[in-house]
C-alpha cells in the first residue's frame, strides 16, 4: 500500500532526484510513496515533496550531514524524513552501514545510528542488508528484531524477499512495521 522510489546509482553517476518520473508517477499513483537516491539538501527536499512525493529517504546525506535530517523533519515534518539505513556484515559479525548505493563502509553500527537518526528527527527508517537484497532468501529478522526494539519510530525492513513468508516472518519474527521488496 506504499511505493518506494530509490535511485541507488544517482550519487555515482551525479544524477539529480528523479523528478519527472516523479511528477508523472504521482499524477497516475494514488497512493503515498517515498522516493530517494541523490538527495542533498532541503532544496532536494522542497523539489520532491511539491512534485508529488510524500516522503523523502537519504542516506548518504544523512551520513554525511546528519543535520539534514534534524533540517529537514523541523522545515517538512518528521513523517517526510525516512532514513535509509544499509548495512552489512564484516567477517567478524559486526554490521557496519554502507553509503553511496552500498559501495562505501562506515565505522556506524546500524543499531546505534538508527537511535541518532530518531533523535535527529527522522520519521521513519528503512532498513536493508546488503547482503541478502536479491538472493531471496529472506530477511535478516534478527537486525530488524534489534532495530525495532531501539527506537520508537516505524521500520520498514527489506533485502532478501523471495517468498510470501518472508514478508509475514517480517511483521512475526523481525517486528517490522513494513516489510519492502
Amino acid at each position: 500500500d506504499e511505493l518506494i522510489f530509490l535511485d541507488l546509482d544517482a550519487r555515482k553517476n551525479n544524477r539529480n532526484p528523479i523528478i519527472e518520473i516523479i511528477r508523472r508517477a504521482s499524477e497516475e499513483i494514488f497512493m503515498p510513496f517515498t522516493v530517494g537516491g541523490g538527495i542533498n539538501n532541503l532544496k532536494d527536499f522542497r523539489l520532491l515533496l511539491s512534485n508529488g512525493a510524500d516522503k523523502i529517504s537519504i542516506n548518504t546525506s544523512a551520513v554525511e550531514n546528519p543535520g539534514l535530517i534534524y533540517n529537514a523533519s523541523q522545515a517538512y515534518g518528521n513523517s517526510t524524513v525516512v532514513v535509509s539505513i544499509d548495512y552489512s556484515y564484516e567477517n567478524n559479525g559486526n554490521a557496519l552501514v554502507y553509503t553511496n548505493g552500498g559501495s562505501k563502509k562506515t565505522n556506524l553500527n546500524p543499531i546505534e545510528w538508527a537511535i541518532e537518526c530518531e533523535k535527529l528527527g527522522a520519521g521513519e527508517l528503512l532498513l536493508c542488508c546488503i547482503d541478502l537484497d536479491g538472493t531471496c532468501k529472506g530477511l535478516d529478522n534478527e537486525m530488524t528484531k534489534k532495530v525495532v526494539n531501539s527506537v520508537s519510530i516505524p521500520v520498514i525492513t527489506s533485502g532478501g524477499c523471495g517468498l510470501a513468508s518472508h514478508f509475514s516472518e517480517g511483521f512475526i519474527n523481525g517486528c517490522a512495521d513494513a516489510v519492502s521488496a
